[in-house]
């Protein structure tokens, strides 16, 4: 704990509007009886408390907590933690908060400690208003051991009913962050209002963002002689896709279909390293299956067999459902011989896995849209076996292939084309919309930019982290889509959302990553109708969610850029009476969308261990209950509204 509570600090903000806002931030923790954890090895949880760097909580395996009983519900701001040999290994670990200790709700995933330290670090978050919160573990850079030494947490306002302090002096720094420089309200203003009384029933699924890989990747000492990509241990690879809010991989791609030594099907030791791998994540997995040349539904089914068998061994819960096939329109397979292996592979999985686990899903396709709209009307599926059917698939690289491009400007232009929306609606009706009246889950397991590894200039620039951005946010707001997996190729190239490819021990994190990172910031919750006005027409759009604490999330995205771009006001009209509003700034460092580098979100780029201190660095108050927020050229705005 920090220096004898109650400790409070006094922050002054002046927003965009120079409005100050003031307001105190109170250390609230508890004492040791607030303190339970799901287990210890002697070490107690209490020790957290105890205002000691000499003693810890220690915990050994995967999604080991400690949970912290505030006493009663209170606007939490930060966390400042220290660990256990911090000095010499980073901690891996969610925060989590919740109303009712059952239910709870990440507001910081992915996050790691320094490395560099045994003192507490602080871990800053959007206020939140819990009673409880929770550290979930993850092990660390070494090995599977949680070890904290000592926790404290901050709230806004006086003190609450915490119990008295241990009183062990010791001062916890705390920064200010420092804001991120925006445009001031000027240009053409865009008004959007939201409805939130009318927000959609369901929430936007929590696997929504994925990640597509290539078969052949998963090969042990693919492209590096140390071991399996998608393995448990790797947990820098791990770290990044959790920091991105990734909770889906789907394995497939061409070298799944394909003849030679060098696409030999990954062995029963791979697909028991990617089990690891998933379980760590904590997401869920679409395996594929070879419908062309390569197929055969008995030994396939087999090893789904096995795969399923090593799962449930080991206590996994995550979720499996087998892919059968990738783009057959593009290997010679005709829809009806498709669909009759689709039903082959039906029987085998059926027999070999029983209706627990039988799932599975396809088609995949390139082009051909008839495949799936065949699928979904297909009477075999619409019965008792409806339920082991999904997701309904297909690939899409809206903008065509890289070679029929000139110049990287070329490609931005339809990257970040006003007409966009009109295309991914066009798309998802042309299939989608018919799984999803039907009763399946249509998930689009392939996607990126262009194909053909995407355009260098392009698919790697800035303009490639708005254009995924709002891909992302237009499909989750305006369709069911289950979600969208950005494809990663097996070799370097543009469009990858993190590279290298293979097993490392640091990534970089490139354009579409930013994208997904900038999409995953308080971006669960329900669909909110919107209504805007633009009488200038400004090349920008707006998407928004409720969150379950009835707070509200808008991701605002301008996407004019060069010498025609303009830097737009948004007057936003919440629907509800809420008081504050906190923003952060999707941005390259001098506004440009050719850029590869000087990306950041919050103020912050993403270390190569997945870290990142991004904040919400404006805070603003409602003006007759209008928040005004500036969104220069090339930015994105996130918008916390509570």
């Amino acid at each position: 704990m920090a220096l004898c509570r109650p400790v409070t600090a006094t922050f002054v903000f002046t927003g965009i509007l120079g409005v100050a806002s003031v307001f105190a931030q109170t250390e609230v923790t508890p004492d040791a009886a607030g303190v339970t954890a799901s287990t210890h090895d002697g070490n107690v949880p209490a020790n957290t408390v105890d205002g000691s760097l000499s003693t810890r909580w220690s915990a050994n395996g995967e999604a080991q907590w400690i949970r912290y009983d505030l006493g009663a519900s209170r606007t939490v701001t930060h966390l400042t933690v220290a660990f256990y040999l911090g000095n010499s290994r980073q901690a891996e670990f969610d925060l989590q908060v919740s109303s009712d200790g059952e239910s709870w709700t990440n507001v910081l995933a992915g996050a790691s400690s320094s490395g560099t330290s045994t003192q507490e670090q602080t871990f800053d978050f959007t206020d939140t208003a819990a009673r409880y919160v929770r550290y979930l573990g993850h092990g660390n850079s070494v090995n599977t051991w949680n070890s904290v030494t000592e926790v404290s947490i901050f709230a806004e306002g006086a003190a609450g009913p915490t119990p008295t302090p241990t009183p062990t002096p010791r001062v916890t720094p705390a920064a200010t962050p420092t804001p991120t420089p925006t445009a001031t309200s000027s240009g053409p203003t865009v008004t959007v209002t939201l409805d939130p009384a009318n927000a959609r029933a369901a929430a936007i699924p929590s696997d929504f963002a994925g990640l597509s890989l290539e078969m052949q990747a998963m090969r042990a000492n693919f492209r590096t002689p140390n071991g399996n990509w998608l393995a448990g241990g790797n947990s820098a690879y791990i770290a990044m896709l959790r920091r991105l809010g990734v909770r889906h991989m789907r394995v497939g791609g061409n070298t799944m279909e394909r003849i030679g030594t060098q696409y030999a099907y990954p062995s029963d030791a791979d697909a028991r390293a990617a089990n690891d791998f998933v379980n760590a994540l904590g997401g869920n997995l679409l395996w594929g299956v070879p419908v062309a040349s390569k197929y055969n539904a008995s030994l396939y089914s087999g090893y789904a067999q096995r795969m399923i068998a090593d799962k449930r061994q080991k206590g996994y819960s995550f979720g499996t459902a087998f892919h059968v096939g990738n783009e057959p329109d593009g290997f010679g397979v005709s829809q009806s011989t498709w669909q009759g292996r689709f039903d082959a592979y039906s029987d085998a999985f059926e027999a070999a896995l029983g209706s627990t686990d039988a799932r599975y899903g396809g088609p995949g396709c390139a082009s051909s849209q008839s495949y799936a709209n065949s699928l979904v009307q297909n009477p075999r599926y619409l019965g008792s076996l409806k339920s082991h059917v999904g997701p309904i698939t297909h690939h899409w690289y809206p903008f065509g292939g890289a070679s029929s491009y000139s110049s990287p400007g070329a490609a931005i232009s339809s990257m970040l084309s006003s007409g966009n929306a009109s295309r991914y609606q066009s798309f998802y009706n042309g299939w989608a919309r018919n799984a999803e009246n039907a009763g399946f889950k249509p998930r689009l397991d392939e996607t990126n930019s262009l194909y053909q590894g995407g355009y260098s200039g392009a698919s790697d620039a800035f303009a490639a982290a708005l254009w995924s951005l709002d891909y992302l946010s237009y499909f989750a707001q305006n369709t069911m889509l289950a979600g969208i997996n950005f494809h990663t190729a097996n070799q370097t190239s543009a469009y990858n959302p993190i590279e290298p490819v293979g097993l490392a021990s640091t990534y970089t994190l490139k354009a579409v990553g930013y994208g997904l990172l900038a999409f995953d910031q308080l971006g669960q919750g329900r669909p909110v109708p919107r209504t805007v006005s633009n009488p200038s027409n400004v090349n920008l759009t707006a998407y928004a969610v409720l969150r379950t604490d009835g707070s509200e999330t808008l991701r605002l995205i301008n996407k004019t850029y060069g010498t025609s771009g303009v830097d737009a006001t948004v007057v936003v009209v919440p629907g509800k009476t809420l008081t504050r509003a906190e923003v952060m700034y999707l941005r390259q460092s001098t506004s440009s969308v050719t850029a590869t580098s000087g990306i950041t979100l919050g103020g912050q780029s993403v270390s190569g261990s997945g870290a990142w201190n991004g904040t919400f660095t404006q805070t603003l108050t409602p003006v007759n209950g209008r928040f005004t927020i500036p969104v220069p050229r090339a930015q994105a705005a996130i918008v916390h509204l509570f």
